[in-house]
């Protein structure tokens, strides 16, 4: 069931389905990288082009919980909204 986002506050089950989809993303996206750093790592001029690295910096870039265990209740609510955005009424 998808609710609708116009107020601010994402429901526990949004939330955690948020968390899902930032899981699966991140897995993903490191998993390529880890490929594409393979690759790199046959070239002379990127071999130590810290790829995967980059990626976890930047991820830590995105406001986290109280306990630093995951992201914070605003950054999953714009995942949530990312991949299930309101409908135009």
């Amino acid at each position: 069931m998808i609710v609708s986002m116009k107020n601010t506050s994402a429901s526990a089950e949004q939330l955690q389905m948020a968390e899902v989809l930032a899981a699966n993303e991140i897995n993903d996206v490191m998993a390529d990288f880890e490929i594409i750093e393979e690759s790199l790592q046959r070239t002379f001029l990127f071999k130590e082009f810290p790829l995967r690295q980059l990626a976890i910096r930047h991820l830590q870039r995105f406001q986290q919980n109280s306990e630093k265990t995951n992201f914070s209740r605003d950054v999953l609510q714009d995942i949530y909204k990312h991949y299930f955005p309101e409908k135009s009424e």
